[in-house]
């Protein structure tokens, strides 16, 4: 689909005491798209639904709505919209904060699109890297079960104690501290 969501423009326009013309139109690099056409005879509140167009060579682009009446009542303006595409969120997140050496680090990772929506695609690469910057675990092409990626790794029994990342395919981040056990 060359669309991305769909918004409304409303228009009222009250007073009217003539006959005359409203055109609405997004107006784009790439095409104009008439978002309403209609002969205007009495007082009116209405709002029409429209897809928005994929910005034209990049993640955003700006767009024009011109507004035209014409006939017995001559009038324009105009209003810069910005037409941008909302990438998918990936969040992950791990099931306590601190753990102690010899202690299972269990992790889910999610990816929601612009609607909140799982999505099922493959995590091409996960890996979790230790304080001192060493991987110490990497899963590939890993498949979401229901929307929904569940992993686990157990502790050595003597690990490096600091903070530990975990990387999904190098864009999204969490983190996870070791402490020895007694500490507070």
């Amino acid at each position: 689909d060359r669309f991305r969501a769909t918004q409304q423009a409303c228009i009222h326009v009250h007073n009217v005491r003539r006959h005359f013309t409203l055109d609405i139109k997004l107006e784009t690099t790439r095409q104009n798209i008439s978002l309403l056409h209609k002969t205007i005879k009495e007082d009116m509140y209405e709002c029409v639904s429209y897809r928005v167009p994929l910005p034209s060579g990049g993640l955003e682009e700006v767009a024009t709505i011109l507004v035209e009446g014409s006939g017995a009542v001559n009038f324009n303006g105009s209003k810069q919209v910005l037409l941008q595409i909302v990438a998918n969120g990936t969040f992950c997140q791990t099931d306590k904060p601190i753990y102690q050496p010899g202690q299972t680090v269990k992790f889910r990772a999610v990816t929601l699109n612009s609607t909140f929506a799982p999505q099922s695609g493959k995590y091409s690469k996960i890996t979790l890297q230790d304080p001192n910057g060493n991987m110490i675990a990497q899963w590939l092409d890993v498949k979401p079960q229901g929307g929904l990626v569940d992993l686990s790794l157990r502790l050595a029994s003597e690990p490096p104690y600091g903070t530990y990342l975990i990387n999904i395919d190098d864009k999204t981040m969490c983190n996870f501290d070791t402490q020895e056990i007694g500490r507070a």
